[in-house]
């Protein structure tokens, strides 16, 4: 029976009975009476057996009602996103209709935009009705999903360009660590396995090996700068006076000069193991420091007798000239340079 049955059934067993009855219990479920009191007063009440029936049965009705959560109307009534995956058919119109995209993937990611965007989307339809359409060859039609062709990455193993030397601008000698890494590096541009063990072996020996080597570039620079046939008198210490340029004594040879901190600095910046006349930066000094008359104009003889390339006139006149005047650089030692 339905609870609302049961209830009038009841109302019609207790007659007289009924009001009462509804009060206490009424205030049974609201935790007003105990279940002693309620029990005595019920016997009372309940004094034959379909009475008692029709009570059990409404309490057991209230119970299973309680237990039993009843759907909230805002969730029942309000839309539930379903998890269920948009399922997208294949074009199934004509092949050679121009103005419909083919590609799977353009759908899927129109698809796969929020309601807003793709209201927005749906909304643009009424600026096509007030615009003439022209119609387009369907070759000129182009796909941009399927027209991508993505990019290219670069290998791993290749050298990266414009890579600075490890003690270019420190001007001391690497750490263990960073030592490790530029020598993984290293293995890694061309190829090749290196056991961690091994490579830590290795480092510390090319770190010892290196400073040996410095130790007799530097021996072997001093030896050669303070010699009697040499030009260099001694090396100019930074705070005093300012040391003469060596490429001006060039010009003569008898001239004693003193050879400044940045220019011993340079030897073993540029090229460590020979002095530092064969180099771009003692050509870019000598440059600065002589000043010869009508160079352009010997510039372009030069250029028509020789083929000199895309290297300025400049540099090759004065190199000339510095050999000419039994400095340092030879003109045959240039090519070193080039």
């Amino acid at each position: 029976m339905a609870p609302a049955e049961i209830k009038a059934a009841l109302a019609i067993a207790l007659g007289s009975n009924a009001p009462s009855y509804w009060r206490n219990l009424s205030e049974f479920l609201q935790g007003k009476m105990s279940r002693a009191e309620f029990e005595d007063i019920m016997l009372e009440k309940l004094n034959t057996p379909q009475l008692k029936q029709l009570h059990n049965a409404l309490l057991m009705e209230i119970i299973g009602a309680a237990c039993t959560s009843e759907p909230d109307t805002l969730t029942t009534n309000s839309i539930i996103p379903t998890n269920k995956r948009r399922r997208l058919h294949s074009y199934q119109g004509n092949a050679d209709d121009a103005d419909t995209f083919h590609s799977g993937r353009l759908k899927y990611a129109i698809v796969s935009l929020p309601r807003a965007e793709r209201s927005e989307l749906l909304a643009l339809s009424s600026y096509a009705e007030h615009h003439p359409h022209h119609p387009r060859d369907s070759k000129l039609l182009l796909d941009e999903v399927r027209q991508d062709n993505g990019y290219q990455v670069g290998s791993q193993r290749r050298a990266v360009p414009n890579v600075l030397a490890l003690c270019s601008l420190t001007r001391t000698l690497p750490s263990l660590s960073d030592l490790h890494e530029r020598i993984k590096s290293s293995a890694n541009e061309n190829g090749l396995q290196l056991n961690q063990a091994t490579t830590r072996t290795f480092t510390r020996l090319f770190n010892q090996a290196l400073e040996e080597f410095l130790v007799k570039v530097i021996m072997t620079t001093l030896t050669t700068i303070t010699r009697s046939d040499s030009q260099y008198e001694s090396i100019q210490l930074p705070g005093t006076a300012p040391a003469a340029s060596s490429f001006l004594a060039a010009k003569n040879q008898n001239e004693k000069v003193t050879m400044s901190v940045m220019s011993l600095a340079t030897t073993f910046y540029i090229t460590p193991s020979l002095l530092s006349f064969p180099s771009p930066a003692v050509l870019r000094v000598m440059m600065q420091d002589f000043q010869w008359s009508k160079e352009e104009e010997e510039s372009q003889s030069k250029a028509q007798r020789f083929n000199l390339g895309a290297k300025p006139m400049a540099d090759y006149i004065r190199l000339l000239r510095v050999s000419r005047s039994g400095g340092p650089m030879m003109l045959q030692e240039y090519g070193n340079f080039q």
